[in-house]
């Protein structure tokens, strides 16, 4: 995790392969920005399932965009994304136990209300390097293994969208 563009949000670098989902399975990498307590922004994100990039645009306003995604998760994968990202390589060196998560957040996405995102599981600490792109380097990392549920956003008068 560290500090975005701005040089304020904190930022972080997530790595995720999904198994069973709506559109079919799929691997994404995104950054996610921490807004306000328990309120992220996903500035960019690229997935490799044109369904899920349809999907991720249409009902949480998510900018996805489709690139090669090579992971063996929780170790190591490789991307090729579009420009200014491109080649990237990545490793997971995991530090310690499991231990149980239980973490909840809003998904603030412009142009759409917030909407939920949850998740149950389990996380470790880990260092992770990332090798190319625009940001190469190593530094603290998370490793997660669980379910995320992603809700529907929800106007202000309790109608969800989608």
């Amino acid at each position: 995790m560290r500090r975005g563009p701005d040089g304020r949000r904190l930022t972080a670098l997530a790595v995720v392969a999904y198994a069973e989902t709506p559109v079919g399975p799929y691997a994404e990498a995104l950054l996610a920005e921490l807004r306000a307590p328990l309120r992220l922004h996903v500035p960019w994100i690229v997935v490799d399932s044109a369904a899920s990039a349809r999907a991720g645009r249409e009902h949480w306003a998510l900018p996805k965009q489709l690139a090669s995604l090579a992971l063996d998760l929780p170790r190591s994968g490789r991307l090729v994304a579009p420009p200014p990202v491109g080649e990237v390589g990545l490793t997971a060196r995991p530090l310690g136990p499991w231990l149980p998560l239980a973490a909840r957040a809003l998904l603030d996405q412009p142009g759409r209300p917030p909407a939920r995102l949850r998740f149950r599981g389990r996380v470790r600490p880990a260092v992770v390097r990332v090798s190319g792109g625009p940001a190469p380097g190593r530094g603290p990392g998370l490793e997660l293994d669980g379910v995320l549920r992603l809700a529907a956003p929800v106007r202000q008068d309790g109608h969800r969208l989608g």
